[in-house]
């Protein structure tokens, strides 16, 4: 297995989380990350965020979005893409400013700075997501929290 660094591990948890449409928000939890630096994985079923456009069109087909929802659900999209975009201009930054050994503190600031780019994200993509989901029909509505709790989401 390669080592990876934690920062990119994070990051890459990240983004690929906000890629994935069904997951539709960030979240730490898709790198399993040791903070010793002995071990380092991401799970393998998570996607890259590269699939970003893929994952829009799942949750597109997936909540069969109308014609008339057209409009509420491009804003959804925007909303994946601009935090997408955001927490990989966020990522590289973060790895050219990675020390080979960061310390104690460096890495809780990176934790902490995570954290911030998770509630922001997750904050976009609710102001996005509620018109949206008050727009849909009952069928709809179940179909889009079925696909939120599949992911652990609340």
């Amino acid at each position: 297995m390669t080592k990876t660094s934690t920062p990119t591990l994070l990051i890459a948890g990240l983004l690929t989380s906000i890629a994935a449409g069904t997951a539709m928000l960030p979240s730490i939890a898709a790198a399993q990350v040791f903070q010793d630096g002995a071990s380092h994985q991401m799970s393998a079923h998570q996607p890259r965020p590269t699939h970003v456009e893929g994952h829009i069109a799942f949750l597109k087909a997936e909540l069969k979005i109308t014609p008339e929802q057209e409009s509420l659900f491009a804003t959804v999209a925007a909303a994946i893409r601009t935090d997408v975009q955001d927490l990989e201009t966020s990522h590289q930054q973060m790895i050219a400013a990675a020390p080979a050994q960061p310390t104690a503190v460096q890495l809780l600031e990176r934790r902490t700075n995570l954290a911030r780019l998770r509630v922001g994200a997750e904050e976009r993509f609710l102001n996005a997501f509620r018109p949206l989901y008050a727009s849909l029909s009952p069928d709809q509505k179940q179909t889009a929290d079925e696909l939120i709790a599949q992911r652990g989401l609340n």
